[in-house]
């Protein structure tokens, strides 16, 4: 799986259950696959950066608005943006899923648990976490789990 001109990952396939070797239509069908889930991925990807960036841009052009009406002091506008604020943007910064893991993670869970309730592997909810982490800027699940909370 190439991923902007970068080695992603690998996709291992063989015919061991029908006992035969791999033919060159089944290497066209896996190059097909791959390059359909890279692109996949990259488009999941830059539409969540896309999404952290107009939540950002509704912040800042909100703000804008408020200091050029005098409703709200340039240096107010210039500290951190309220709770409310914070909440819109984790409701559009997270996917649906990792809106779940993250409650769930605040609830007190496990990897493994919130893998058996979700019913995906621990590999994936590890993603999941390491995806949130990320998104909030949070170095550890604890942190992340704060902002959560402070979003309720």
């Amino acid at each position: 799986v190439v991923l902007s001109s970068r080695v992603a990952g690998y996709f291992h396939a063989d015919c061991q259950q029908r006992r035969r070797s791999l033919d060159e239509r089944d290497i066209d069908m896996l190059v097909a696959f791959a390059e359909g889930f890279a692109y996949a991925y990259e488009r999941s990807a830059l539409r969540d950066r896309l999404r952290a960036l107009r939540s950002e841009m509704r912040r800042a052009s909100g703000t804008l608005v408020a200091v050029a009406d005098g409703t709200v002091d340039a240096t107010i506008a210039l500290s951190a943006p309220g709770v409310r604020e914070r909440h819109v943007e984790l409701a559009e910064l997270l996917t649906r899923r990792e809106m779940e893991v993250v409650r769930l993670l605040a609830a007190g869970k496990t990897n493994a648990a919130i893998a058996e309730q979700l019913v995906v592997t621990v590999g994936t909810v590890k993603s999941h976490v390491k995806h949130i982490l990320h998104k909030l800027g949070a170095q550890n699940r604890a942190e992340a789990v704060s902002l959560y909370a402070r979003c309720r």
